[in-house]
């Protein structure tokens, strides 16, 4: 066989079958997960230190895309460590019985503006899905960026705070990524 069939077939085989997670891995030091809420004096703005891969699928085509991040949520983090420490404790994310708040990508389809993603996002024992729309992505066999923005009522996930939090802060929360996920072979 000679050498342009044999990499046209390894590009088809490539391309055909999914990649699973293993073989991928998201760089870290070019991602972000972040959340903006607004409150009456300022608005807060804060990120998740530690997340990683738990599934992965992905062929080279952005609708193939699928999959799942965990994400750490005693890693929040708000450049205030007071604030850091309420968010972990039980009238929010409540870390010591849910360390893990998951996002999965159910489907990416085309949309009017580009590709639309629909998630499910799972926090302390609740799960709710959403759709991501304008969606960037920039997709190549040994890597995917994607990046995005999405609205979660943090009332739907029990992350009520107390009585006081609930006069000044909003419900609504902007959640924000900057995903890198490279691939190892």
């Amino acid at each position: 066989m000679d050498r342009t069939m044999n990499r046209c077939l390894t590009f088809f085989f490539a391309i055909s079958f999914p990649v699973i997670a293993q073989d991928w891995f998201i760089q870290n030091s070019k991602s972000s997960i972040t959340f903006e809420v607004e409150a009456k004096t300022q608005t807060v703005q804060g990120t998740f230190k530690n997340y990683r891969l738990s599934s992965f699928q992905y062929n080279g085509r952005a609708e193939s895309l699928k999959g799942s991040i965990s994400i750490e949520t005693g890693s929040v983090y708000t450049r205030n460590t007071r604030r850091d420490n309420h968010l972990r404790q039980d009238d929010f994310f409540y870390t010591e019985k849910f360390p893990l708040a998951t996002v999965t990508v159910l489907e990416v389809t085309p949309g009017e503006n580009g590709p639309v993603a629909r998630i499910s996002l799972s926090i302390r024992d609740k799960k709710k899905e959403y759709l991501v729309e304008k969606l960037q992505l920039e997709t190549a066999l040994k890597s995917v960026r994607a990046r995005g923005k999405f609205l979660v009522n943090r009332m739907d996930f029990d992350l009520k705070g107390n009585l006081l939090e609930n006069q000044i802060m909003d419900d609504e929360v902007l959640v924000g990524f900057d995903l890198v996920l490279e691939r190892l072979r």
